[in-house]
């Protein structure tokens, strides 16, 4: 009987213990007094808000706010206990990163480079959410002594395993250097002193077509360290601009013309005066030539034979070629300084540039508001730009600085008519400044780019031209006038003038860029993102009333 009663309460203590191990395990894992608002695990990114979905009184319906920290700015595993009555709940929540790192090349997406130069990942960088420093290697990279056009891939792997990788297209080149085709020696140059200017060429043509700055200080001798490390900078300084640039303005090809045709004694040697005739192509106008005529260097030999001086009459170069601003004994001190005031202005300005841009490309701009009787004939001053980039027009009168001269053509070319009456007015027949009110000689407001400022706001002529300043500068069209230059965005700060003709368009038909004509350094469908001028400012020309 004791064990028929031992049996049974052993029973029962077993059953009990059964019923209390369900209860503590409904109590633990199912929602029998809470319900969880949403998923038992979540994930959630770094860096992000965690909004707790909390869990409910599955009797009383109160809502029930969850016990545990969940820090967002680090990754890893977080537990959240909810508690109602005898039960408690969790909720494990992942804070992960799932961002991969953003490679920044640091550069164009296109690079040309000479056979055998050897590319690395050493000045890239990666940006990533969580970690501070993220390598970047090369994944895919050139072919060994091949030429051709090649993908390389940058990759970067942050600590979460994220990847992220950037391409490159690298054409590499199989070349000798040698730009050269003709080298006209009018005045018998002995052959050292020329060998020693077509290098000198040629090294400044291979620095734009492959845009890396060579050791140029190296050509020179004697008392020019001053000139060689002015000459170096201003190099640098248009490297920098068109590496800058949102068009690939590396060159596909370039090849030029030489004329020696002048030497003469100066105080510490022989001058020798070079034109420079040239043809380039640049790689994103897809194979469309760019020429520049007549560009005059000079070159300065001391009496050892020794190159002393290069002077260019080129942009770049004139930038850091003041005659008025003697340097000093700490010329490299003050050049570098020059050259870093150049950037920060120029990078500004082209930020305020891409703005602009993007307002014409996606119908954001002000149009213009003026308006003439007798509209411009656009592609009948493109086509008389054309002509006569190059060359001269001698039915005018030509100028040593012939930037405005070619300019007011083109705009007469379009149909605005010669005004020679009145106060101001707008001629030039011959070589005699005149301002009687006939067709006879010349005005400043024709051939200088101030005068031809003043005229545009003094005339009231009934022939007056219709010219709209302050505008959009991406609202150029064909015939319309670029100022450009490094002093300032008031129009009578500008030393240059040039003409539109033509847009080029990316392949998402988005304006990126004119091509422009020009007189004095002779430009014939140049990109005007090629030049290092820091300011440019559109003048529309709408006609004549």
């Amino acid at each position: 009987m004791k064990k028929k009663k031992w049996f049974k309460v052993s029973v029962a203590i077993c059953l009990s213990l059964i019923l209390l191990s369900v209860i503590v395990y409904l109590l633990k894992n199912a929602q029998v007094f809470l319900v969880l608002n949403g998923d038992t695990e979540m994930s959630v990114p770094v860096f992000s808000s965690f909004e707790d979905p909390g869990a409910t009184n599955r009797f009383t319906g109160k809502e029930i706010q969850g016990i545990g920290e969940v820090d967002t700015s680090k990754i890893g595993n977080y537990s959240v206990e909810y508690k109602a009555f005898l039960q408690t709940l969790s909720r494990t929540v992942h804070v992960v990163d799932e961002t991969a790192p953003a490679v920044v090349l640091n550069g164009p997406t296109f690079l040309q480079i000479p056979l055998g130069t050897e590319i690395n990942a050493d000045n890239l960088i990666a940006l990533d959410n969580y970690d501070q420093s993220v390598p970047v290697v090369i994944s895919q990279g050139l072919p060994a002594g091949q030429a051709g056009e090649f993908d390389v891939v940058y990759t970067a792997t942050d600590s979460s395993g994220n990847v992220g990788e950037a391409h490159q297209t690298v054409r590499v080149v199989q070349d000798d250097f040698h730009y050269e085709k003709e080298v006209h020696n009018n005045v018998s140059l002995i052959q050292s002193r020329v060998d020693r200017i077509v290098a000198f060429v040629n090294e400044y043509y291979r620095a734009m077509k492959y845009l890396e700055v060579p050791d140029m200080t190296r050509f020179f001798g004697g008392d020019g360290e001053q000139y060689a490390y002015k000459f170096q900078k201003g190099l640098e300084y248009l490297i920098a601009t068109r590496k800058l640039s949102s068009n690939s303005l590396f060159l596909d090809d370039c090849s030029y013309d030489l004329t020696i045709d002048r030497t003469e004694y100066v105080n510490d040697g022989l001058c020798v005066s070079v034109h420079e005739d040239s043809t380039v192509s640049f790689h994103f106008l897809n194979g469309e030539e760019s020429k520049q005529h007549n560009v005059l260097t000079k070159f300065y030999f001391d009496y050892d034979g020794e190159l002393t001086q290069v002077y260019r009459e080129e942009g770049f170069y004139l930038a850091f070629d003041d005659e008025e601003k003697k340097l000093g004994d700490d010329f490299k001190q003050e050049l570098d300084e020059l050259f870093q005031s150049y950037m920060e202005a120029y990078v500004e300005q082209q930020d305020e540039s891409s703005n602009l841009r993007y307002e014409v490309n996606h119908d954001e701009a002000d149009l213009p508001v003026l308006t003439a009787t007798n509209p411009y004939d656009r592609e009948a001053a493109a086509n008389y730009a054309d002509s006569y980039a190059m060359s001269r027009n001698w039915n005018f009168p030509d100028y040593e600085s012939n930037c405005m001269n070619f300019v007011s053509q083109v705009i007469h070319a379009g149909g605005v008519p010669i005004d020679h009456e009145g106060s101001y007015q707008w001629k030039n027949y011959g070589l005699t400044e005149n301002h009687d009110n006939s067709a006879t000689g010349f005005t400043y407001e024709f051939i200088r780019i101030s005068f031809f400022n003043r005229y545009l706001a003094n005339t009231s002529d009934p022939a007056q031209m219709v010219v709209e300043k302050d505008l959009n500068f991406w609202l150029g069209e064909k015939g319309d006038i670029v100022y450009v230059g490094n002093d300032g965005p008031d129009y009578d700060d500008f030393p240059h003038v040039v003409t539109i003709v033509d847009l080029v368009y990316d392949e998402n038909g988005e304006l990126i860029d004119f091509l422009i004509d020009g007189n004095t350094n002779d430009q014939y469908h140049y990109p005007l993102s090629a030049s290092c001028y820091i300011y440019r400012k559109l003048a529309k020309v709408h006609g004549y009333n």
